[in-house]
């Protein structure tokens, strides 16, 4: 049997939600909306939020520390927003090719490795490694994927440095990084 156990309402003005991701327990959830705004939920009731972009927000992610919040939004910016104290940005760069228009399309764009180290970022047809040692600072990029990259994530063991990409085309390639 399934029901409703929680439900979060966006406010203060509602906005459609374009991302959401847990904390590591479960009890914080981020929220990106297509009015640019983050929001950071505790115990069902909003607890922080910011204008984050004046475009949508396409995808959100704890850091691993959960001090902090990478944003990917439609305008192509990548950052990321420390949480304490509330919505201070701590860097960001511009994407080379932003996500696709229709924020609800795809899948997953960006993910962060098992510890925390690099950002895998799906970008038009490829997908970048960002290195998180001092700001997002562009590690590597993978070779060219032949149609839009879909979305990204890291193979789960500390030890290996395995990507995984999909394609709107329905090809999932796993790419080892050296």
């Amino acid at each position: 049997s399934s029901g409703i156990n929680a439900e979060y309402g966006i406010s203060p003005q509602p906005s459609p939600v374009t991302s959401t991701h847990f904390n590591h327990n479960g009890n914080l959830l981020v929220c990106g909306a297509l009015d640019g705004m983050i929001r950071v939920y505790s115990d069902y009731q909003c607890i922080m939020g910011w204008q984050a972009s004046a475009t949508a927000i396409h995808s959100v992610k704890f850091s691993v520390d959960e001090n902090s919040v990478f944003v990917y939004c439609k305008d192509g910016t990548l950052a990321q927003w420390r949480l304490y104290p509330m919505s201070q940005c701590m860097c960001s760069v511009s994407v080379t090719d932003a996500p696709p228009q229709n924020v609800a399309q795809f899948g997953r764009d960006i993910a962060l490795d098992a510890e925390g180290k690099f950002l895998l970022v799906g970008r038009g047809f490829q997908a970048v490694v960002y290195s998180l040692e001092q700001g997002l600072t562009e590690d590597s990029v993978l070779p060219s994927q032949g149609s839009r990259v879909a979305c990204v994530d890291w193979h789960v063991p500390y030890s290996t440095r395995l990507c995984l990409t999909a394609t709107t085309s329905g090809i999932a390639r796993i790419v080892g990084l050296i």
